[in-house]
């Protein structure tokens, strides 16, 4: 059974460990999820695992987001974010930052779950999110939530190894 919860700040360690695991050479320090932690919304997606007689056995994260919102003047916000805030006339978005769920729990519906959850959040704020170029799959996932590949892809947005990335966005 799959259960979404907010982070505690014990969950960052585990979070950390899977986002390394996820994204190998492109995971976020640890530093990082603790300002994730502190400015923005982590959950986690959680697999409860149960013996033959219904007991408790283990509780496992085995996904998590990270979003936070942003204006003009935030810390993160990319040039081509600022972009699309200054012609679309944005004073504020909402920004996944980070999405993840292990390879072992894929096509669950669990990267769905965390999406429709961070949609829920924003009440009405246009959302927007980076992924590279390649990963189809999650392109995908988010297309099917009405989010839309921006005009122009961020060049050699991520490392190890070099790769563009789009720049996708939903408006409410």
């Amino acid at each position: 059974m799959i259960t979404i919860r907010k982070a505690v700040y014990d969950d960052l360690q585990e979070i950390s460990r899977i986002d390394e695991e996820i994204f190998l050479d492109e995971s976020h320090p640890q530093k990082i999820w603790s300002h994730f932690f502190f400015t923005g919304t982590i959950l986690v997606a959680e697999e409860r695992i149960m013996s033959d007689d219904n007991e408790l056995i283990e509780v496992v994260i085995v996904g998590f987001t990270a979003y936070i919102s942003m204006d003009q003047d935030s810390l993160f916000i990319s040039p081509m974010c600022s972009e699309f805030m200054a012609i679309n006339e944005i004073m504020e978005l909402g920004h996944i930052a980070s999405l993840g769920v292990l390879e072992s729990h894929r096509c669950k519906g669990i990267g769905q779950t965390l999406i429709t959850e961070v949609l829920s959040q924003f009440n009405k704020l246009p959302i927007t999110l980076n992924v590279r170029v390649s990963n189809e799959k999650a392109i995908n996932l988010y297309r099917k939530n009405e989010f839309h590949i921006y005009e122009n892809k961020e060049l050699n947005y991520y490392n190890n190894p070099s790769e563009d990335a789009y720049f996708m966005f939903r408006m409410f």
